[in-house]
């Protein structure tokens, strides 16, 4: 049975009422990518924002 989307795009419920995101849940590929993701917005973008702020790139 595929999932039960609800009316957020891209946030569907499985059979489990677990929720599922996108096509890459519960997969290592989603987990590398989710993880990623998170490390590119918590790392290089403050440091980059910071930079930018300081002037270093005027």
């Amino acid at each position: 049975m595929p999932p039960m989307c609800i009316p957020f795009p891209g946030l569907c419920v499985s059979e489990t009422n677990k929720p599922v995101f996108g096509m890459f849940s519960d997969t290592q590929e989603g987990l590398m990518l989710r993880g990623g993701l998170l490390w590119l917005l918590g790392i290089p973008l403050p440091i980059i924002l910071l930079l930018w702020f300081f002037g270093v790139f005027h």
